[in-house]
């Protein structure tokens, strides 16, 4: 039996703790961002006021989903009501911090949003590509090996090396396809066309190259045997 480590096992759970400390403290400086938009807001907030508006939706009594509706929409107002309440020693010590925090936080996704966001897009249409140009060569695969199955031709194809060139064609495709965005007028009218035959080649070509692949296998299997 292996002895037990004390220190191991402190210093691995005091890892966890801190792991688990840091998302908590990130999360709540989140919310109290998103409750509270500026600073000024927690410091001086009026706690009379939000319950007064609180009671005054409460009395309009609307029907008993968009009451349900309404507390599960409306619960910036119920944590900056709770914030509010607080003592302001608190306030400026633990939530002005984390408000900071928050702040920081948020300001930073909305940055990497912005700058991630041409990088989705080319990641989604690579992907269409991707699936588009599969779906072709599985076809032509099928024309030119009959005697295969399509599930057998979907396990040869899945194969790195092939994977990788169809991936490679769809990304090539995308990348001429945006640099003629950017630099050819009038490209707009005839790109959808020029997509379709493009992958259309592009598709027969590695179709053409994988079941070369294919037959020079099954000769150098069959003259092994």
């Amino acid at each position: 039996m292996e002895e037990f480590d004390l220190k191991e096992f402190l210093k691995k759970a005091g890892k966890r703790i801190g792991a688990v400390a840091l998302s908590v403290t990130a999360a709540a400086a989140i919310l109290v961002n998103l409750a509270n938009p500026k600073p000024q807001e927690i410091v001086y907030a009026e706690p009379p006021a939000v319950v007064t508006e609180i009671q005054e939706a409460e009395e309009e009594t609307p029907p008993e989903e968009e009451k349900k509706e309404e507390r599960r929409a409306d619960w910036k107002t119920r944590l900056k009501l709770w914030l509010a309440s607080l003592p302001n020693a608190v306030k400026l010590l633990v939530v002005l911090p984390l408000w900071g925090i928050g702040a920081l936080l948020t300001g930073l996704g909305a940055a990497l949003g912005d700058l991630m966001a041409p990088v989705w897009g080319f990641l989604v249409k690579w992907l269409i590509a991707f699936a588009v140009l599969f779906g072709i060569i599985l076809l032509v695969m099928k024309v030119l090996h009959p005697e295969m199955s399509f599930k057998e031709i979907l396990h040869k194809l899945a194969h790195r090396g092939r994977l990788l060139w169809i991936a490679g064609a769809g990304a090539t495709l995308m990348l001429a396809d945006t640099v003629l965005r950017l630099t050819v007028d009038g490209y707009e009218k005839w790109r959808n066309l020029g997509l379709f035959c493009a992958g259309l080649i592009a598709a027969s070509l590695l179709a053409v190259l994988i079941a070369r692949s294919f037959s020079r296998r099954g000769k150098t299997a069959s003259a092994a045997a």
